[in-house]
């Protein structure tokens, strides 16, 4: 499983490094990945929804040429861009999600990059099965919505992904326990930014590696 987790001090990206920890950069801020042996990037959706604040789509779309650019000169990809979805939003979040997949493989700008589509409260597999026939360069699903039913489904959507051969990333997974418990159901990847925002939460993750029995919660 991998860990990915938001910019801090250099001290604690050092702390990243050994622990094998990428970075999550989370639109609409570029972080140069220079420093880190993966990264990601989440489209900044559930920032803007828990700010009350409309998605940034010029933002994100700023996010994704850096990252295009970026790989033009260092051929690094990110591992997956999280298409832009809607927190809770269920079927709509999946149209809105089609048309950004449409917008950056099929438009004037066309980016060579690996997606993953976000799952949500209310999306069923068949829902999300239908969608994925529609978008071939999708190779993972990114499980967010709330955390309520983020714990409740994250095991269903984990088995999901497997089945068809895809990533399953959790997103906000912070506690050494839920870091275990997302390792035992079979998750690809996790994040959390706590690991950076306090001090010496890093270890979490150093502590979730040796550990294997603790419950969720």
């Amino acid at each position: 499983m991998k860990y990915y987790t938001n910019t801090g001090t250099r001290r604690t990206i050092d702390r990243c490094n050994e622990l094998d920890v990428g970075l999550l950069i989370v639109s609409p801020y570029w972080v140069n990945p220079d420093r880190w042996p993966y990264y990601a990037i989440d489209n900044g959706a559930y920032a803007n929804w828990r700010a009350k604040k409309e998605f940034d789509e010029k933002a994100f779309y700023r996010i994704v040429c850096k990252a295009e650019q970026y790989l033009r000169e260092t051929q690094r990809y990110p591992e997956f861009i999280v298409l832009p979805d809607i927190v809770a939003g269920g079927t709509e979040s999946l149209a809105f999600s089609k048309e950004w997949y449409r917008e950056l493989t099929g438009g004037i700008q066309y980016f060579s990059m690996r997606y993953y589509l976000a799952v949500q409260d209310g999306m069923t597999e068949e829902d999300v099965w239908r969608a994925l026939r529609a978008m071939p360069k999708v190779c993972g699903i990114f499980v967010g919505g709330t955390m309520k039913w983020k714990l409740e489904t994250s095991e269903q959507w984990s088995k999901f992904a497997k089945h068809l051969g895809i990533g399953c990333h959790i997103g906000r997974i912070g506690p050494t326990n839920r870091i275990v418990w997302a390792k035992r159901i079979g998750a690809s990847s996790i994040d959390s930014t706590t690991w950076v925002q306090r001090n010496g939460s890093i270890e979490y993750v150093a502590r979730a590696k040796n550990q294997t029995t603790l419950e969720v919660n």
